[in-house]
């Protein structure tokens, strides 16, 4: 009894999703290769942040960047095999704690002296997948679907 108790909470814990800390922008979607013959898909979200911050010398400014994310999918039937591509912000980390806003007049955080300036960093880093996917029809209730994924990270700057 011992033994299906622990084995039961390690399949909860080991079954349950990783969590990112704010990093995952988006999921790769799968739910394109269901569908019967050729399909393409487009779609994108804008997101707008309201989240402020205080400096020390009390001013007050965004701390998040506004965000747009798009995402494209096609895919292909050839038979009982389905060939997918889809393209995707998988990540992303947009802070904008070193606004001219937040600067206060002598602020540098290399001194020693605690100055009232931001402490937040800014940062400007997206993740981009690109997913190559294939499914298998075995009959029309069961299907193997797999793939590759490619993460990407360009033009990425952290400011502190």
């Amino acid at each position: 009894m011992k033994n299906l108790v622990k084995f039961t909470l390690a399949g909860m814990l080991l079954g349950s999703p990783a969590i990112s800390g704010g990093w995952e922008a988006s999921r790769l979607d799968t739910s394109m290769m269901y569908n019967d013959g050729g399909y393409a898909e487009i779609g994108t979200s804008s997101i707008s942040y309201s989240i402020n911050g205080t400096t020390q010398a009390a001013v007050e400014h965004k701390m998040a960047k506004d965000q747009t994310r798009t995402a494209l999918g096609f895919k292909q039937q050839f038979g009982d095999f389905d060939v997918g591509l889809s393209r995707y912000m998988s990540g992303a980390i947009q802070l904008d704690g070193q606004a001219t806003a937040a600067q206060a007049a002598g602020c540098s955080p290399l001194t020693l002296v605690v100055a009232p300036c931001s402490v937040v960093p800014s940062a400007d880093v997206e993740a981009t997948s690109l997913a190559l996917m294939a499914r298998y029809r075995i009959n029309d209730n069961m299907s193997v679907l797999g793939g590759l994924n490619r993460y990407s990270v360009s033009d990425a700057n952290v400011t502190t």
